[in-house]
């Protein structure tokens, strides 16, 4: 009688590559997973920012199927001079970008708050959320903080000391809370205050490149309107002054804007000719 053959089970090395490849992919999608909760509907955005309501169109979240809900404490700081005295008056723009999971990808801004130093150089920044992210994610950097005086340095303060290496938590805390940041007088030529001022403005062109996602919008411009005013006074001197300059005008910002948004000439009355 024939003995039947016995198949041979040893799997090969490349299919043992095969089979962690495979776990490795069900681990990182499971751990992805774990981070959403499914959400329908429409979320509402509407709260106030010292005085000003967001706009109706954007006040509405479209959440879709699966969403991250991310918030933030309120963050306070206090903005002063290397020695110690404060600066009021100082422009703040804080700003929560949302990109794409794999390649990065600008998607919009979650929120965008703008506030000024007061008499003793501090500025609170209030708390919200929480808010869903349908599409896309928060790095670890966020959120981006912009500290302008027409009589110092601008500074861009991120919340990673280096290149992001991971996404940020649902509770997004701002590693400088409660800490005193140096605003250094300029001293140099109107050539080099002009290429300080343009790190500051190439770090809002996001109302130029963000697409227009619905769920997201970019209504932007009315939410920091006196930041956008003080770029054009410094691009106004630096003109006069015949100095070349890459700045963006008010109006280049203004266009930006939707139409759905309101007119943003009723934010700069008296300043776009």
């Amino acid at each position: 009688m024939t003995t039947p053959a016995i198949t041979d089970l040893t799997i090969s090395p490349a299919k043992n590559w095969c089979i962690v490849l495979s776990l490795v992919l069900v681990m990182i999608t499971a751990q992805r997973f774990q981070h959403m909760r499914f959400a329908y509907g429409v979320a509402e955005r509407a709260h106030a920012t010292e005085g000003q309501v967001r706009d109706p169109g954007i006040a509405a979240l479209h959440i879709g199927v699966f969403a991250k809900r991310y918030s933030s404490p309120e963050i306070r700081m206090r903005v002063v001079t290397p020695t110690g005295e404060p600066v009021a008056d100082a422009i703040v723009v804080a700003t929560w970008s949302i990109t794409g999971y794999f390649n990065a990808a600008p998607l919009g801004q979650l929120d965008i708050r703008e506030t000024v130093t007061d008499k003793n150089g501090e500025f609170r920044i209030p708390a919200w959320g929480p808010l869903p992210v349908s599409t896309g994610t928060i790095m670890g950097d966020e959120p981006h903080i912009r500290i302008f005086h027409p009589h110092f340095l601008p500074r861009v303060l991120t919340n990673s000391e280096g290149v992001p290496m991971k996404l940020a938590e649902n509770t997004i805390e701002f590693r400088l809370q409660d800490q005193a940041i140096t605003l250094y007088p300029f001293h140099g030529t109107p050539s080099q205050f002009s290429m300080a001022m343009e790190v500051l403005d190439h770090s809002l062109e996001f109302v130029f490149s963000d697409p227009v996602k619905p769920e997201y919008g970019r209504c932007y411009v009315e939410k920091m309107p006196r930041m956008l005013i003080a770029i054009q006074r410094v691009k106004d001197e630096l003109e006069r002054e015949g100095v070349g300059e890459n700045l963006h005008s008010l109006g280049a910002y203004a266009k930006a804007a939707l139409p759905q948004c309101g007119d943003p000439k009723l934010l700069f009355q008296g300043y776009i000719k």
